[in-house]
């Protein structure tokens, strides 16, 4: 069963346009599937209506018709502990590793915040412990607890949004667009990052990108969306080597290839 089922989703909002009201749709009919430990990669160009797909999934903004399930569960009308549940199955990891960092907090507070909300029995020892290891997977060590945000590199705060994702042990994780505000040889840092987690971990992941290539390397199958709809989707070798629509080519031209870097120094 997929863990992720999108069924004919649709969300549209109400603007003003001078004396008129107008009803503008940003996503458009749009039905997808992700499986058990798959990347599912959603591409697209800015206001294409991904990041709302990945919204919705999130249960951030109810689908105006249709249904998001995330394990069998519909997002929409999850209350209580049904939620609750489903909060922990499924965590973002945001485009702009600065923003998503309270500034007045320390390494510690943030990465081990979901444990106060989720799991407020746990004493402080434990989450101590808890949080190194959680650095430690994603290339941080423990001397960073102590410190706070403003002391990091932009690839080294978005290693730590990654760990606060981790601390729930999530099956999902909703990757927005995680490493364009990095340059491209930290960005290829982080992809490797994920890949060598989702294969420790068994993750599945929703990768949110405007370039091909890059969706291209983390992903086991792509689905493109232009302007609200979903116009192609397949296996993501065979969709780059032999795409259908005009606009997935104008997408795998747009940028270059993505080169495999190591993890070098944990920038």
């Amino acid at each position: 069963m997929a863990l992720v089922e999108v069924q004919s989703v649709t969300k549209s909002y109400l603007r003003r346009a001078g004396l008129k009201t107008e009803e503008r749709t940003v996503v458009d009919d749009v039905s997808l599937e992700i499986e058990p430990g798959e990347t599912l990669g959603l591409v697209g160009e800015s206001g294409s209506g991904k990041t709302t797909v990945a919204r919705m999934i999130l249960g951030l903004v109810k689908p105006t018709s249709g249904t998001v399930r995330v394990g069998g569960v519909d997002v929409a009308v999850a209350r209580g502990a049904e939620m609750k549940k489903l909060r922990l199955e499924m965590q973002p990891v945001f485009q702009d590793p600065y923003a998503a960092l309270n500034p007045r907090m320390q390494v510690l507070e943030i990465v081990t915040e979901p444990f106060a909300i989720h799991k407020p029995g746990m004493g402080p020892n434990a989450r101590h412990a808890e949080a190194v290891i959680l650095l430690k997977q994603v290339g941080l060590d423990e001397s960073a607890l102590g410190r706070y945000p403003h002391e990091f590199s932009g690839g080294q705060r978005q290693r730590i949004n990654i760990a606060r994702a981790l601390a729930l042990r999530p099956k999902l994780l909703i990757l927005d667009e995680p490493v364009s505000a990095l340059d491209v040889s930290v960005g290829a840092q982080i992809v490797n990052l994920l890949r060598t987690l989702q294969r420790e971990h068994g993750l599945t992941y929703l990768f949110i990108s405007h370039s091909m290539p890059l969706v291209r390397y983390l992903s086991t199958r792509i689905a493109v969306m232009e302007r609200g709809r979903l116009v192609e989707m397949g296996e993501a070798v065979a969709l780059c080597e032999e795409p259908r629509e005009a606009y997935t080519r104008q997408l795998l031209a747009a940028t270059p290839e993505l080169k495999e870097q190591g993890q070098g120094n944990r920038e």
